[in-house]
Order: C-alpha cells, then structure tokens, then sequence
C-alpha cells in the first residue's frame, strides 16, 4: 500500500516540477523576446535616422545648387542691367 500512495505523490512532484520548468521557460522565452524586439527596434530607429539623415543631406545638396543657380541668374541680370546702362 505505501507504493500506491508513493506513486500518486511522485507524480504530484513530477506535475509540480515540469510546471516549474514551463514557467522557467516561458520567462526566459519572453525575456529574450524583449530584448530582441528591443534591439529590432533600436535597430530599425538607427535604420530610419540614418535614411533621413541622407535624405537630409541630399536635400540640402540640392538646395545649395538651386540656390547656387539663382544667385548666378540674379548675377546674370546685374551684368545685362550694367551692359545695358555701359551702352546707352
């Protein structure tokens, strides 16, 4: 008789430790699926500062040179005024 009530006892502590260890896993599991979320997504924000950074700098690129052309078509037109008045 004790090994039938050993053995309901046994499987108590066998159910109690893998439930002990599913829990252990689960834990580990979603800490480790924290931190990589976490280092996604501080990648995937490097990633986009670095795109609109460029983006930036291309824009300001682009800028320049527009800004570059209006002052030599502004310069242009002081030239024609100048030629103009140095022919009258």
């Amino acid at each position: 008789m004790k090994s039938s009530k050993c053995a309901p006892q046994f499987g108590k502590n066998k159910k109690k430790l893998l439930l002990n260890k599913r829990k252990l896993i689960e834990k580990k599991r979603n800490a480790h699926t924290k931190d990589l979320i976490e280092t996604l997504n501080e990648f995937t924000i490097k990633t986009q500062l670095a795109l609109l950074e460029d983006a930036f700098t291309s824009y300001m690129g682009i800028h320049e040179q527009l800004a570059d052309l209006d002052e030599d078509d502004q310069q242009q037109e002081h030239i024609d005024k100048l030629m103009e008045v140095s022919d009258t």
